[in-house]
């Protein structure tokens, strides 16, 4: 069962919500500095009388072979719960572990494809301490096969527990609050577009843009308690829309930036997605998405609102400027992609199913060209 702890506090009502069950071995998964600051104001009550193992040792990319390590650890531990604690990393290495560890080995490191989730295992409770990835709130996991990205999907990788605490993300400096304010932003505009949107995803996704939109600029500069609250819970209600639409291409070619060119995963999905803002608002453009044209046209029309914005071309810029002035890099120009080859690897990089969940059809030819005509931003100061 499914139970969400939301807010101010949230983090003190869930542990003391979980200290009535009687678990007594707590299996944590958190990078050293996370498990640090996590206690580092005194170790929480939870934790006392009770058994705690913590595994950090994976990539803020994670790999699969370090998956299998964090595995054996849980398995020879055998705990009675296990506790993510941090941003995606951490919570979708602890999904994967649970779920390793309930599917029949051995396995093959270089073909996680192959492992078909049981549903078992001890309950997991999600701790946020970034407003992002919404990784608390969905069924799916990331991780890398060497240079390949594999994602994973079942309603048993969805955490048991989600805790949604703004205090813990207090500590997050300006860029990292910037990085994860824009995979929260992007991830709620890419659900309200995708093929596969309904009514209650849409209506996630626009609760989600109206917290993260008037509150991102000064979350990075001017981060107070109130900026902060709207933050997680729009990074929150983002994760629960992708949990019900998946995200769309700039999700798919983000993965291909971030393991080449360096970027933050958030940076990298933010950087083309202004360019389908355009693509998908082109009146002349093969429409996929049930209802057809009509349909998708209004649709659009009402996310370009939702933006603030009447034109695509005003929101993608507008959006360029709300990176640059968050102090990320705005364009594929500026992170490094200056030539065609650079250009059509970023493309060859996109899992074609991801190209089947945009709302409009898209190929080669076409990113290839609107990648090229990237627009200038503006760079002085406002």
């Amino acid at each position: 069962m499914i139970k969400d702890f939301v807010g101010f506090g949230a983090l003190s009502e869930a542990l003391e919500a979980l200290a009535s069950d009687g678990y007594k071995r707590i299996f944590v998964v958190a990078s050293p500095g996370a498990w640090g600051r996590f206690t580092g104001k005194g170790e929480w009550p939870f934790f006392h009388d009770r058994t705690v193992e913590v595994f950090g040792r994976f990539s803020p990319n994670p790999d699969f072979r370090e998956i299998l390590a964090g595995m054996e650890r849980f398995n020879a531990f055998k705990p009675d719960l296990i506790m993510a604690i941090g941003g995606g990393s951490p919570i979708d290495v602890a999904k994967m572990i649970r779920v390793m560890a309930y599917t029949v080995p051995p396995y093959d490191p270089e073909s996680p494809e192959k492992i078909v989730p049981a549903g078992e295992g001890p309950p997991l409770v999600a701790v946020a301490t970034t407003a992002g990835s919404g990784a608390e709130a969905t069924r799916f996991a990331v991780f890398y096969v060497g240079e390949r990205k594999q994602s994973m999907a079942h309603d048993s990788l969805r955490p048991e527990v989600a805790v949604v605490d703004p205090e813990l993300t207090y500590s997050m400096p300006p860029k990292l609050t910037a990085e994860c304010g824009f995979d929260a932003l992007s991830q709620a505009v890419e659900s309200y577009w995708a093929v596969g949107a309904t009514d209650e995803s849409r209506e996630i996704a626009a609760a989600a843009m109206g917290y993260i939109l008037p509150n991102l600029y000064n979350a990075v500069h001017e981060p107070q308690a109130k900026n902060r609250y709207n933050m997680a819970i729009g990074a929150y209600q983002a994760g629960r829309a992708i949990n019900i639409t998946r995200t769309t291409v700039p999700h798919a070619l983000g993965y291909h930036l971030t393991k080449k060119y360096g970027l933050s995963h958030g940076h990298s999905v933010a950087l083309t997605l202004p360019f389908f803002l355009v693509i998908n608002s082109d009146p002349n453009a093969k429409v996929t998405a049930p209802g057809g044209a009509d349909a998708h046209c209004a649709m659009m029309r009402a996310l370009l609102s939702l933006l603030g914005q009447e034109t695509a071309l005003d929101a993608a810029m507008f959006w360029r400027n709300l990176l640059r002035t968050c102090g990320l890099t705005p364009t594929l120009r500026g992170a490094g992609l200056t030539t065609d080859t650079q250009l059509r690897a970023l493309i060859a990089s996109v899992n074609p199913a991801r190209l089947g969940n945009n709302p409009v059809a898209v190929d080669v030819g076409l990113l290839l060209a609107i990648f090229r005509n990237e627009p200038e931003v503006d760079h002085d100061d406002e």
